[in-house]
């Protein structure tokens, strides 16, 4: 769960609650029809940050051998129970399944930042409504709100610029630092600012007086006007230009998503960039997601086989021994299923040498 930056942590926590709350009404339902009664969800950890509008729940369920229903059935299951959540950034039901990316990943690039936002908000829009796609996220979060501050004409003829007048601003509301002295073994900090009343809403910054170089004093409605707006987070960059990358998951593992890949490239993506022509959409943002993963495991796959083999040959006290145990792992790749994926090949195969060297 991904909420506005600024969030109060009590909303964040309110919402994950309600989610596990709708997880296990779902495990009533599964459990039922579960072969040996058995609780399909075993346990619920929830975990808060970083930050005050970051969350998650991590759900635990039966192992995948002994349960009757994929992870996707129950995830798409919760997600239908909790129904739309209203005010979040992002919330996505994933359980961790696609090794190397989302399968749709759709990268928007441009120079004009408000065109880019404009064409990612109606491409996540179009994706939101086909019925086909689920948990549609973008690289492109809005930040906390930011006062933007804009000087009149006047404050130029007073003898005013941007800096001194925000200087002012930040002075008076968060404070600014008088004095600094020692008294026994503490250090005193004298800071100034508004009392509480003046500083705790907004609209009291139309009555702010500023300090103009002369000494005189203007309402600072005379001399700037501000807006509110949410600030920014990071920003991506492709080849020199920004980009905006928009991803999301299959609803039914079963669809094929170069079929709707292509269907966005068709009929979703033409419209938008009529409207907004320095967008160029690229579409390898899942193949660029896993060429980075290929290219840092031909460095470090290498490296850990080694290790493994020092191990081994260590406590084998051979050089021969290692290399026909090491010869087991593409045997491990026949419990390659789609619950548990490349761990249940990591750990197969962690555990068949790990049984092999007690054996021995």
């Amino acid at each position: 769960l991904k909420m506005p930056e600024g969030t109060n942590v009590a909303i964040t926590d309110s919402i994950l609650t309600a989610i596990e709350e709708k997880a296990w009404v779902v495990n009533e339902e599964f459990t039922q029809r579960q072969t040996g009664n058995r609780q399909v969800i075993q346990n619920v950890i929830k975990t808060l940050g970083p930050g005050t509008g970051n969350g998650a729940l991590r759900i635990n369920l039966l192992p995948g051998e002994l349960r009757d229903f994929p992870s996707t059935a129950i995830g798409n299951s919760i997600q239908k129970k909790m129904g739309p959540v209203y005010g979040v950034e992002a919330l996505t039901y994933g359980g961790g399944r696609n090794f190397g990316g989302s399968p749709i990943s759709i990268s928007l690039l441009g120079s004009n930042p408000v065109e880019l936002k404009a064409a990612k908000a109606e491409l996540k829009q179009n994706m939101e409504n086909n019925a086909l796609l689920k948990d549609i996220t973008d690289n492109d979060p809005l930040g906390i709100k930011e006062v933007n501050i804009e000087l009149k004409d006047k404050a130029y003829l007073l003898g005013l610029n941007t800096q001194e007048v925000m200087s002012q601003v930040r002075s008076g509301f968060f404070g600014f630092q008088a004095q600094r002295f020692q008294r026994g073994q503490d250090e005193i900090k004298v800071w100034v600012r508004y009392d509480e009343e003046n500083r705790s809403s907004i609209n009291r910054l139309d009555e702010m007086k500023i300090n103009t170089p002369d000494g005189s004093k203007v309402p600072f409605k005379e001399v700037a006007d501000y807006t509110i707006e949410r600030g920014e987070i990071a920003i991506n960059h492709v080849d020199g230009r920004r980009e905006v990358q928009i991803s999301s998951d299959l609803s039914d593992p079963t669809e094929s998503a170069p079929d709707i890949l292509n269907d966005l490239k068709e009929n979703v993506i033409p419209p938008i960039l009529e409207k907004y022509p320095s967008v160029t959409p690229v579409y390898d943002g899942q193949k660029r997601e896993q060429n980075k993963l290929i290219k840092s495991a031909n460095t470090i796959v290498p490296i850990i086989i080694f290790l493994i083999y020092m191990t081994i040959a260590f406590t084998f006290r051979s050089y021969d021994q290692p290399l026909l145990l090491l010869l087991l792992i593409p045997l491990s790749l026949v419990v390659w299923h789609g619950d548990t994926g490349f761990t249940a090949f990591l750990s197969t195969s962690f555990h068949g040498w790990v049984s092999l060297l007690l054996s021995a």
